[in-house]
């Protein structure tokens, strides 16, 4: 663990989305002094992770984001269609935000607590631990040499590219993700009214749908390399899948407009590294489904901290985060696994729908299981604090 370089943050974060917020927010909440570097300028558009489930609202709850939660559309139901069959179930605990106004309010909360902010900056981690910036804007370049780095710069991010402990494992087939936010009216055939998720699963991929609290439709989508090749990308896949379930309207909407896309999804790294953590999706990514990646992104800021302050106070390193990410997310990632994993197969999923029709207990039980309402896991990330 580096000694503390007077002049120098205490703590340095990359990344400025929820999960370096809230780490920052956090750090400095123990009296650190902590600087966010971010590559954006803010607020910033983002399609995915507008869904937050339970333990991630319990996570801004923590902070003090009670204005935030209220803002929020929150959800009641899921709808799932695969084959044009359909089954609505309960949905608890989960509120929908846009991106613009989650990240944005995080990132305020975090200057609030006297965390440093400096936008439009790109960050690398040197093999020394030393952090090289570049302002994007003026050009100028600059060091900082803090005792701790968090690395939160999700999937595209390239602050780790010259630590090799650090290359992502990325799973076989691994789907990479699409978004779309599209002003659709209420009205709009096939637009799934405020409160509700709609999730519709096929061959090639699958696509959720959610109303914003200001009416906009969020679109995000997995979807296969090789079938979006033949079907002309996300926008084929997504019209085709719209089109299956009987919204020949939003499909025609969905196909003609431009889709935003990211890396490939599932991947897997090292976590932690003498002075150096990753947090977030730059921790690692599951096939989303129900706004789990937010939970955690959001929950796991408060054990981090605590262990950076360790790291910080007593001279330890981080090297203990990998044990506590791993024993903390296990379970919930598993079930994001297992529920991407039958979306992939129609023939088993519209078996199931099948199945929830007919026993609806069967259905509230996969709902719960979905946003982890049911798993009670006793070591999710969600309060920071075991269960």
């Amino acid at each position: 663990m580096n000694r503390r370089n007077p002049g120098h943050p205490d703590v340095l974060v990359v990344g400025g989305g929820p999960a370096g917020s809230a780490a920052a927010a956090a750090c400095s909440e123990l009296g650190h002094s902590v600087e966010l570097l971010d590559r954006d300028r803010f607020p910033r558009a983002k399609v995915c992770g507008c869904c937050l489930a339970d333990r991630g609202v319990a996570g801004l709850l923590r902070f003090g984001l009670e204005e935030l939660v209220a803002g929020g559309e929150a959800l009641h139901s899921v709808r799932i269609g695969c084959r044009g069959r359909q089954v609505d179930l309960p949905f608890h605990g989960s509120v929908v935000l846009s991106r613009e106004t989650l990240d944005t309010a995080l990132l305020e909360h975090a200057a609030s607590t006297g965390t440093r902010i400096r936008t439009r900056v790109r960050a690398r981690v040197g093999r020394d631990g030393t952090v090289h910036a570049t302002d994007l804007d003026s050009g100028e370049t600059f060091e900082r040499r803090p005792q701790v780095v968090i690395v939160a710069d999700g999937l595209e991010g390239r602050a780790l590219e010259d630590q090799p402990a650090f290359r992502w494992r990325v799973r076989p087939r691994s789907r990479f993700g699409a978004g779309l936010t599209l002003a659709a009216d209420v009205r709009t055939e096939g637009a799934p009214p405020p409160g509700r998720l709609t999730m519709l699963a096929g061959r090639g991929g699958y696509l959720g749908m959610v109303r914003l609290p200001d009416g906009r439709l969020d679109l995000a989508a997995a979807i296969d390399h090789d079938a979006a090749r033949h079907e002309g990308g996300p926008s084929g896949i997504a019209a085709r899948l719209l089109r299956e379930d009987g919204r020949d309207e939003l499909s025609e909407m969905v196909s003609e407009a431009r889709w935003r896309g990211t890396p490939r999804l599932s991947r897997s790294r090292r976590v932690a590294c003498d002075n150096i953590a990753c947090v977030g999706d730059a921790a690692g990514y599951v096939e989303p489904f129900t706004g789990e990646g937010m939970s955690w992104a959001i929950g796991g800021a408060h054990r981090l901290a605590g262990l950076v302050d360790a790291a910080i106070v007593e001279g330890r390193s981080l090297d203990s985060w990998r044990m506590v990410h791993r024993r903390a997310t296990w379970f919930d990632r598993l079930r994001c696994r297992n529920i991407a994993l039958a979306a992939r197969h129609p023939g088993p999923a519209h078996a199931l729908l099948r199945g929830m029709a007919r026993l609806p207990i069967l259905g509230s039980r996969l709902a719960d299981s979905a946003s982890g309402v049911a798993g009670g896991h006793r070591n999710t990330l969600a309060m920071g604090v075991r269960r």
